[in-house]
């Protein structure tokens, strides 16, 4: 599809009164001095394409400046141009105009309906009938999108202002991907890579995933020295005879085994045994003589136990009863405290409502914005709505005061005081008669204590000094008995704990020789899994390594392919060089200079910009099938402007007016 421009027709545009082009659908030369409006008509174009300026900047605005740099009111700003599509006409207009608004009552210093400015809008005409902004945009979206339009029309926009990322996706879908063929027979060494990233989905991921790789594998690399020292400081110098220890150990223990079974073995002789027998009698004996005599002594200390722990349990209940009452006393104290506290507070409110007083000022007679007198239906007006408020004000009052003199019949009334008062003198009462009753019965339980009766001594008894000494003197006999049969097992039971000594010292050996054995085993599968590691740390450098290789050969040949496809004058650089090797993703434009010559699209000359701009618009629209009319700005620094299939607009710097001509 061929688009070109047939007429353009501007009024009121930026530093434009009025203005006719005939393009004739034809390339034309505009030429003119600086501020003629050569960049005027080409921002009149792309406003009507895809609503923004041609000269890369971000603000625009048609409405004309007048001479003292202020934006001039009241004009409707008007570019109309007619196109043809394929050979069928079609007519696009906007009108950009002001929005004033007449606000009802509210007049001007001649006594007219004021009008206040409240913004902008834009009208949009498609072939003469007038259309809502989205059906504008819809109608030419239909045709071409507003990105598209701006890469066919201004020959920088592509290389200068579109994005990296978009950039690369539009130079991928018009170049195509390098063939697998063509980068084999570039280099063969290729093929187990491509397979690889095949696999994984593309280059990408294979290489994010072997970047990956590689961080994990230089992490678990430099952590395995770290683990290794450790387990070498775990390590204890010793002779490596874990067998040799093992069975020390089971010899001690098969001794102190034998020594226990011989200290068991010394038991009591004859007369010990008799000596034991005759102690158990003589004890039954003893207790028997005590147990009588608790009987004869349990029925009068029976009496004289609940006598006292009758007065015990009635000093306990008294206690419990006062401590009740002088809690009662305390609560009732503090709710008298409590409601002279409100009373207090709601006397003092209901004092600041009766002297609260209606503090607005009457309304003034002159207006505050031009200091005349009101009129005399605005004042009539003031004073109703402020005797409306005092009359509010009083109400409210009013209500409030009653709020409070009923919260003050309700909660502090005399009745209420006089009820707790009696209240409090009922408590202070029961508790003192409490207080007595209890020094009552504390003095006849000191008087029931100290009267304990006389009971019958153990020691009184008939033969029971006798029987304590027989029983002394079996007890040293027993004594003498033991501490001989202690002599005679005193050195085994000494043998028996150096051996348990030494065969503690045997199991730290041990465990210390465990400890070693399980360490040298890590150390040995550590050593291991860093030869594992560092082996499949250099398949993955040399996969990365080939990667880069891969880069490099697919940049070189999608080179060629968009020196083909760009006219061999223009191209994108895919692939840059980091600093710590490899390479990283970009897709900055390079023009070939006439002698061979690669360079930065940013540092090439005006000319070289320009006629590879126009290189990378014949390129999109042959992808596209679509042309539009390209804008030239500053042709007069081309010596020869690159002809394309699409029709060409070359805005030239001049010495007169602003003259349109036809070529070609």
């Amino acid at each position: 599809m061929r688009i070109t421009i047939t007429g353009l027709h501007l009024q009121n545009f930026q530093n434009i009164d009025t203005l006719d082009i005939d393009f004739n659908g034809k390339d034309t030369i505009i030429t003119g001095h600086n501020g003629s409006g050569k960049t005027t008509v080409a921002n009149a174009i792309s406003w009507l394409l895809f609503a923004s300026a041609s000269d890369r900047t971000r603000s625009f605005s048609p409405k004309t400046v007048g001479a003292d740099g202020q934006p001039m009111h009241n004009l409707h700003h008007i570019a109309e141009a007619t196109f043809e599509r394929d050979g069928a006409p079609f007519t696009l207009k906007k009108d950009y105009h002001e929005v004033w608004t007449v606000r009802r009552g509210v007049l001007d210093a001649d006594g007219n309906r004021k009008r206040e400015f409240t913004g902008h809008e834009t009208d949009y005409f498609i072939d003469g009938r007038q259309v809502k902004c989205e059906e504008y945009d819809r109608w030419l979206s239909s045709l071409f999108s507003a990105e598209d339009a701006r890469i066919l029309t201004l020959p920088l926009h592509f290389a200068l202002d579109l994005d990296v990322r978009t950039r690369r996706e539009k130079v991928q879908s018009l170049v195509g991907d390098v063939p697998r063929e063509d980068i084999l027979a570039e280099d063969p060494s290729l093929a187990d890579i491509l397979d690889m990233a095949d696999d994984k989905g593309g280059v990408d991921n294979l290489a994010d995933d072997l970047r990956q790789d590689a961080k994990n594998l230089d992490s678990q690399l430099k952590s395995i020295p770290v683990r290794i020292s450790e387990c070498e400081q775990a390590i204890r110098p010793m002779d490596d005879n874990l067998e040799g220890t093992l069975a020390a150990i089971a010899a001690i223990q098969d001794e102190i085994a034998g020594l226990k079974e011989r200290c068991s073995g010394i038991t009591d002789t004859a007369a010990t045994a008799t000596l034991r027998d005759r102690l158990t009698d003589l004890t039954s004996c003893q207790n028997a003589i005590r147990r009588k005599v608790d009987d004869r002594n349990g029925d009068e200390l029976s009496a004289w136990r609940r006598t006292c722990d009758a007065h015990r349990t009635a000093c306990a209940r008294i206690e419990q009863e006062l401590t009740v009452a002088k809690g009662r006393v305390r609560m009732c104290e503090d709710d008298i405290s409590r409601l002279k506290a409100s009373r207090d507070e709601l006397t003092d409110r209901i004092e600041k409502i009766r002297n609260a007083a209606f503090a607005e000022p009457l309304p003034s007679r002159v207006c505050p914005c031009c200091g005349q007198d009101l009129p005399i239906e605005r004042m009539d007006e003031a004073m109703a709505a402020h005797e409306a408020r005092r009359t509010a004000f009083e109400e409210e009052r009013s209500r409030r005061l009653q709020d409070a003199m009923a919260r003050m019949t309700a909660t502090c009334s005399d009745s209420k005081f006089q009820q707790l008062e009696q209240e409090l003198s009922d408590a202070r009462a029961k508790a003192e008669a409490l207080s007595g009753q209890l020094e009552d019965e504390r003095k006849a339980l000191a008087e029931a204590e100290a009267a304990r009766p006389l009971t019958a001594r153990v020691d009184d008894e008939e033969g029971y000094a006798d029987l304590m000494d027989d029983i002394a003197r079996t007890r040293a006999a027993l004594a003498d008995a033991d501490r001989a049969k202690e002599a005679a097992t005193k050195d085994i039971r000494e043998r028996i704990a150096a051996l348990q000594e030494e065969a503690a010292q045997k199991d730290k050996v041990k465990v210390q020789l465990e400890i070693n054995s399980r360490m040298k085993d890590r150390i040995a599968q550590l050593n291991r899994e860093h030869a594992l590691l560092l082996d499949r740390n250099a398949d993955v450098k040399d996969d990365l390594e080939a990667i880069d290789r891969l880069n490099r050969t697919r940049a070189r040949l999608f080179e060629k392919r968009q020196l083909e496809a760009f006219g061999n004058g223009v191209y994108f650089s895919f692939f840059t060089d980091q600093v710590n090797g490899g390479l990283k993703d970009t897709c900055e434009p390079m023009v070939v200079t006439a002698d061979g010559r690669r360079i930065s699209f940013t540092k090439a000359s005006t000319s070289e910009q320009i006629n590879g701009g126009l290189r990378i618009i014949e390129a999109f629209s042959r992808h596209m099938d679509l042309s539009l009319p390209i804008i030239i700005d500053n042709a007069e620094a081309v010596n020869e402007v690159l002809k394309t299939s699409a029709q060409r607009i070359l805005l030239r710097v001049g010495t007169g007016a602003l003259e349109a001509h036809n070529i070609g």
